[in-house]
């Protein structure tokens, strides 16, 4: 399977901007502060017990999990991230995991999800999405609610 070019600009280091907070501009800071509210509001009224982040990258959202006391899995396609998200979650004490995995094929890690979590597509990650069709159905056949963050 040839790489897409999400995945050959990531594995090129260009993505370490998007997570680098010297890089966000006062927007990006409120849209992130807001997202994770929008987040925080939609696990409350849902009572889902788990929360999976879609494009993880360093477990961005992983805060959010041990707020509110819920398993965590996080996925990205890049190695390095999900390592990174790793190294967190170790140092966090909570159910927490983060996989290597494109969201074209959760398939692959439907032992560790359940069709009663919550799936987020957090700031910039659907609009990276190689091919957006097969990832909602990706996400449609393992029944997850989906939570298409735009504030």
């Amino acid at each position: 399977m040839a790489k897409n070019k999400v995945k050959k600009f990531y594995d090129n280091k260009g993505g370490e901007k998007l997570i680098d907070t010297k890089f966000f501009v006062p927007e990006i800071d409120d849209y992130l502060r807001n997202e994770k509210e929008f987040i925080q509001k939609i696990l409350e009224l849902g009572k889902y017990p788990g929360i999976l982040e879609i494009g993880c990258m360093n477990g961005r959202n992983l805060d959010i999990a041990k707020e509110q006391g819920i398993r965590y899995v996080g996925i990205d396609i890049v190695r390095r991230f999900v390592d990174e998200a790793n190294r967190k979650i170790e140092n966090l004490g909570i159910d927490a995991i983060a996989l290597e995995c494109d969201v074209k094929y959760l398939y692959d890690i439907k032992d560790v999800i359940s069709s009663d979590f919550l799936a987020v597509f957090p700031f910039n990650s659907f609009g990276n999405v190689d091919d957006p069709q097969r990832a909602l159905n990706s996400l449609s056949k393992q029944g997850l609610d989906l939570s298409l963050i735009h504030i």
